[in-house]
């Protein structure tokens, strides 16, 4: 049984070129709302929901930018290795 209370979080470093500017941020608003766990995405102090695009590009992510993706729910785990995954890709 999954304790839906408890925040799983991975430190990623951005590795796109490009950072994340609208495509790949689309790209992660579109992965994050296939989870049902609330999803987050911080850099540094300013942490932001990662079911809102708009959110997504307040972060101003650009290549080797350190973010923390947590998220808490049924499909936490799920959610945090999906968002890593595509965060750590070449988005360009």
């Amino acid at each position: 049984m999954v304790d839906e209370s408890i925040w799983v979080e991975e430190r990623v470093v951005v590795k796109s070129v490009q950072g994340l500017h609208a495509r790949p941020a689309r790209m992660l608003w579109e992965k994050a709302r296939r989870f049902v766990a609330q999803v987050r995405i911080a850099k540094g102090r300013l942490d932001v929901d990662a079911k809102s695009i708009f959110d997504i590009m307040t972060l101003d992510a650009t290549a080797g930018t350190e973010l923390t993706v947590r998220a808490r729910g049924r499909d936490a785990r799920e959610a945090v290795q999906a968002l890593v995954r595509l965060i750590s890709s070449e988005l360009d």
